[in-house]
């Protein structure tokens, strides 16, 4: 009958019946190599942003990161202010260039004590599917209520 090996570490037997124990720094050089291979692995910056639900986002091959601001989601269902509806969506030949709804929910939001010329920004989210007029109608509503730093937010080609 064959004795059976333990595979959890403890002394190895010599043939001389010496015991000695496994090398710990090559082990632990090891565990270091693999804990800095998996941090490097790792992205720093992680994701600002979550795109709403129902919500298709453009690709593009841009690289840079995005800022931490106001969302304003354009969604097919209608227009988000940091994931509240505020507004139907528009129709395509509205005669209104504001969209009201959304212009009230920005100057609800505005901080206080910041006068007009202190740039207020917002990262604007837009479904592809939908109409660039819209598009261009929320953008005229976020400038029109003081917010001048826009971003138009997009996915990254490849990721």
């Amino acid at each position: 009958m064959m004795a059976s090996r333990s595979i959890l570490p403890g002394p190895i037997r010599r043939p001389d019946g010496d015991t000695t124990r496994p090398p710990l720094t090559s082990l632990v050089d090891m565990m270091v190599i693999l804990l800095v291979f998996l941090l490097k692995s790792f992205s720093v910056e992680g994701q600002l942003v979550t795109p709403a639900a129902d919500l298709q986002l453009p690709a593009s091959s841009t690289r840079v990161a995005a800022e931490t601001a106001l969302s304003v989601e354009v969604t097919t269902g209608g227009i988000n202010l940091d994931g509240v509806r505020v507004a139907p969506l528009p129709a395509v030949d509205a005669e209104e260039f504001i969209i009201a709804g959304l212009q009230q929910a920005l100057a609800d939001v505005a901080p206080a004590g910041l006068d007009s010329t202190t740039p207020r920004s917002a990262n604007v989210q837009c479904d592809r599917r939908v109409d660039f007029a819209v598009l261009k109608q929320v953008l005229a509503t976020c400038n029109a209520a003081g917010y001048d730093d826009l971003a138009l937010l997009v996915i990254q080609e490849g990721s």
